[in-house]
Formats: C-alpha cells, structure tokens, sequence
C-alpha cells in the first residue's frame, strides 16, 4: 500500500526513476562523482 499523505516523495521519487528522468539524473550523478574525484 503507498500512503500519499506519508510519503509522498516516494512516490514522485518512483515516477522520476521509471521515466527517462531517472537515467538522466544517474548520469549527472556519475559525472559529479567521477567528476570530483
């Protein structure tokens, strides 16, 4: 069961990922850890 009322970042965080958001947010992700180090 999702609680909207609880934890509705979860939820977001969900359709964020399955979409090509998602993939676009890991690369960044990588590129800021690889690029750092």
């Amino acid at each position: 069961e999702i609680n909207l009322e609880r934890t509705p970042i979860s939820s977001i965080a969900d359709e964020f990922i399955s979409g090509k958001a998602g993939e676009a947010l890991v690369k960044m992700r990588e590129l800021f850890l690889h690029g750092s180090g």
